[in-house]
């Protein structure tokens, strides 16, 4: 049964190699995969579109998803966690800062703390923290986006989704400790 794969793993075949694709190595494994006619049909249409075989489509969307995995799971020169972060705050929770014109940055304060602390002052004014991207930012989101596919895209909503945590209305209050072993009917 040379060549054919066995059920929850790869083939091996050893010392036949020469092929195409495998860049005449002697050794080399092959996947086989299991389409249901829905799928089977979305994937002639990525042929047809691209003009790939259907061996060639699929190696390469292997090895670029493995890449993207790789790629966020490792430490390498694009930051992409530090990116996450910053994305996620710029898209879910900038903050308001307000400083003095003439010193924006030495003095800036949040502005709920700047009204809180301060009545009319002139010459103010405010922003938003971190500030809004520039063209640098929106081309280093283009090369993780490439890079990391839907891994970047996933690790992105993650951090929007625990920045909006708070927002939730499913989940159930604190535990009072000074209500444990209480009968109270207000105990979760």
């Amino acid at each position: 049964m040379a060549g054919r794969a066995m059920r929850g793993g790869p083939a091996r075949r050893a010392g036949r190699g020469g092929g195409k694709d495998d860049g005449g190595s002697p050794d080399f494994t092959t996947y086989c995969i299991r389409l249901n006619g829905a799928e089977k049909a979305l994937l002639e249409r990525a042929l047809s579109r691209k003009g790939w075989t259907p061996t060639h489509f699929v190696r390469q969307a292997t090895l670029e998803k493995a890449a993207h995995v790789e790629n966020v799971s490792t430490p390498n020169t694009l930051d992409f966690d530090g990116l996450v972060r910053r994305l996620a705050k710029q898209l879910c929770k900038p903050e308001v800062m307000v400083a003095d014109k003439s010193h924006p940055v030495a003095e800036a304060m949040s502005a709920d703390r700047f009204f809180s602390e301060y009545s009319s002052i002139p010459n103010v004014c405010a922003f938003t923290e971190p500030s809004p991207l520039a063209l640098k930012d929106v081309e280093a989101v283009r090369t993780a986006g490439r890079l990391g596919g839907a891994e970047f895209l996933n690790k992105l909503l993650q951090e929007c989704e625990r920045l909006v945590a708070h927002q939730r209305t499913d989940l159930p209050p604190p535990i009072d400790p000074d209500r444990l072993g209480d009968d109270s009917e207000n105990q979760p």
